[in-house]
């Protein structure tokens, strides 16, 4: 069983990762977090219960309040907590290559990956998913 987690504040992000799971069945569970903080909070509180952490995250670095880089440094301070590995990618509009190569110094930081995302790749991470 596959789990995804959606972190952005764009509406339209999330609806299309659940048009893109509606067409093709990419995961079984699709959670949506629009702020930081709360996914930090989940994160936190289900730290060592398997079943209640994803296997897959999207990140987007563009947040209100808690950017996504806070979220990756303070995910940083709770992934060896961890006794599932979580697969980390950032989900941006960004093309500045300073962006690329600061999510590339997260080790856990899977690919760094510009929107819009084609559907091909969101299979082959999915895919990627359930093969771990």
């Amino acid at each position: 069983m596959t789990t995804l987690i959606v972190l952005d504040d764009d509406s339209i992000f999330h609806q299309i990762i659940d048009y893109a799971h509606a067409n093709t069945g990419l995961y079984n569970h699709i959670h949506h977090y629009y702020k930081a903080e709360q996914l930090l909070d989940y994160l936190h509180t289900h730290q060592n219960d398997n079943d209640k952490l994803p296997d897959v995250i999207f990140v987007d670095i563009n947040l209100p309040i808690v950017d996504g880089w806070t979220f990756l440094s303070d995910y940083d301070k709770l992934v060896n907590g961890f006794n599932k590995k979580i697969a980390i990618y950032v989900v941006t509009t960004s093309v500045r290559k300073e962006d690329k190569v600061k999510a590339d110094s997260y080790p856990f930081v899977e690919e760094f990956l510009i929107k819009p995302v084609p559907i091909d790749k969101l299979k082959a991470i999915a895919q990627k998913a359930k093969e771990s």
